[in-house]
């Protein structure tokens, strides 16, 4: 395996990085509760052929770990019915699995003979869109000048048009000192983790520090388990593992939000006897909750619709009441409960 595959080091971190446990970081969340992305790793995708070496190999983490929440999504039935068939229906779902285009966001992120930056290759992730890779895949024998040719404009719309449905954020966990186990532990519970490390040992059962210090290659981090970290790499074999103490001086974390689609609000509302109501923004028709556990059906059902609810301001635990009649057999056909 060649020493650089694609990985360059950022001069200096920039003022405006968002940065993680910071004031500026994005909001944290649990999402995976055991922090262990292995098993909605994607299919195994190789970033050079006999021809060349695309040099892409932040871009492909960069989508690896993308597709990889998105699996979680799906495995969880957390994406909305709207979401779902967006990515069916556009080709983003290919033989049961996700399946973002590398070559375009490799492209797109203006990837050079050296190489890319994380920051850079995420932030095209966020502005640029993200394409199906059907659409524009790596496949034949290409050479670099074909790997990198212009990309048709109609194909640079579409791949926006995932921005109706989800966004990106990201931010840094470590920059330039290698990263505490605790801190990767912590945010792989939000999402996989794209990591840039020395290349040591690279066949070795378990691969070792050797003295390397210099981050030379991007990969996904997918757990850290009890001896050793997981990672999902774009050489074959695909899935390595690292020893608890091998080097992570840089590790990303990029997030694939759900967008809601449905610009529709509700409000739970609260009233002075503490029934709880799910209405419409000015009420004018409501639906009455009979218990937390109910609450929590509602709450699930109405984000897979793409629908936001509001959580209830202070002055509005008083003073309303629980609207009934025909307009609640609505509600619960809307519902579906």
């Amino acid at each position: 395996m060649i020493e650089n595959t694609g990985f360059l080091i950022e001069k200096k971190r920039s003022e405006t990085d968002f940065i993680a446990g910071e004031e500026n970081s994005i909001e944290y969340k649990i999402v995976n509760e055991v922090g262990d992305w292995l098993g909605f790793s994607p299919h195994g995708e190789v970033q050079k052929n006999r021809s060349m070496d695309s040099m892409a190999c932040v871009s492909y983490s960069c989508l690896n770990c993308l597709e990889a929440q998105m699996a979680f999504f799906i495995a969880m039935n957390l994406l909305p019915e709207t979401h779902l068939k967006f990515l069916e229906n556009n080709g983003y779902i290919f033989n049961g699995q996700v399946n973002f285009a590398d070559r375009y966001l490799a492209k797109m992120s203006e990837t050079t003979h050296s190489g890319n930056y994380l920051v850079k290759v995420a932030d095209s992730a966020r502005h640029d869109g993200i394409l199906p890779e059907k659409d524009w895949g790596f496949g034949g024998e290409f050479k670099w000048d074909e790997y990198y040719k212009e990309i048709p404009e109609e194909l640079k719309v579409k791949a926006k048009e995932f921005y109706k449905y989800f966004s990106i954020s990201y931010e840094w966990v470590s920059y330039s000192s290698s990263a505490k186990i605790e801190d990767l532990k912590k945010h792989l519970k939000q999402a996989p983790l794209q990591i840039a490390t020395p290349v040591c040992n690279w066949n070795d059962d378990i691969i070792k520090p050797c003295g390397k210090t210099k981050a030379s290659h991007a990969t996904m981090l997918t757990c850290v388990c009890d001896n050793y970290m997981d990672i999902f790499d774009h050489y074959i074999e695909y899935k390595k593992k690292f020893s608890m103490d091998y080097p992570v001086p840089f590790a990303m974390k990029i997030v694939l939000n759900i967008k809601p689609v449905n610009n529709k609000k509700m409000k739970l509302y609260i009233d002075k006897d503490q029934n709880q109501v799910l209405g419409d923004e000015n009420l004018q028709f409501g639906y009455s909750i009979p218990n937390e556990k109910k609450l929590e059906e509602i709450t699930t059902h109405c984000a897979k619709l793409g629908i936001e609810l509001e959580k209830p301001e202070e002055r509005d635990m008083i003073g309303w009441y629980i609207i009934s009649g025909t307009d609640k057999k609505g509600w619960e056909e809307f519902l579906n409960i």
